[in-house]
């Protein structure tokens, strides 16, 4: 059997409350407007997740963690998230760190009730009514030798074989959540990047 290896396996209930900044190897941007946020909060009792919160249309709110999977191998990235309003929302974003611009790989998005993400560069439904509040668990499997991945929600296949959203890619080492261009709040929890050879 193929042997699943772990990169990241992040609950955030290990972390102090408070900036997510430096903690367990997320790092934390702002996008230079200080009201914006990412913080380890209690969700109840010992169960923590990362808020991360916009004030305005400036900056943005982005956590990230960098990992590093073998060539072609397939990479499983996932995360607990929860939209707290329509607008839009970066719910997984796996990129290329190495490239400055055109550097994601899988893109989805949550928006206006909706999640959704990029089929190469269209935009392609992923589940037509979500409730603002409410967990999903979303997960893509990235085969990294042709550059596609599948699409789950809540454990059903809700997209297949979805082309990379830019194909210049060499590699995929970063896993990334974020929210800018609106005032806004999401939650992410049990994050994890794995990777089968």
């Amino acid at each position: 059997p193929l042997t699943l290896t772990s990169l990241v396996n992040e609950n955030f209930n290990g972390l102090t409350l408070g900036n997510l900044n430096g903690q367990g190897g997320w790092v934390f941007d702002n996008g230079g407007i200080t009201g914006n946020t990412g913080v380890v909060q209690t969700v109840s009792g010992s169960d923590k997740s990362a808020k991360l919160t916009t004030t305005s249309t400036s900056g943005k709110a982005e956590a990230y963690h960098a990992f590093t999977a073998p060539a072609n191998s397939t990479v499983i990235a996932e995360a607990t998230v929860i939209a707290d309003d329509n607008n839009w929302k970066n719910a997984i974003v796996v990129s290329d760190s190495s490239l400055t611009s055109s550097n994601i790989g899988a893109h989805i998005i949550m928006q206006n009730g909706k999640i959704w993400g990029y089929n190469g560069g269209t935009q392609t439904n992923v589940l037509t009514s979500i409730t603002n509040g409410e967990s999903y668990r979303l997960k893509v499997i990235i085969n990294t030798s042709t550059k596609k991945f599948d699409v789950y929600v809540n454990g059903e296949l809700r997209g297949s074989q979805w082309n990379y959203r830019y194909a210049g890619l060499t590699k995929v080492d970063r896993l990334g959540f974020s929210i800018g261009g609106n005032a806004s709040s999401m939650s992410v929890d049990d994050a994890k990047v794995s990777y089968i050879p």
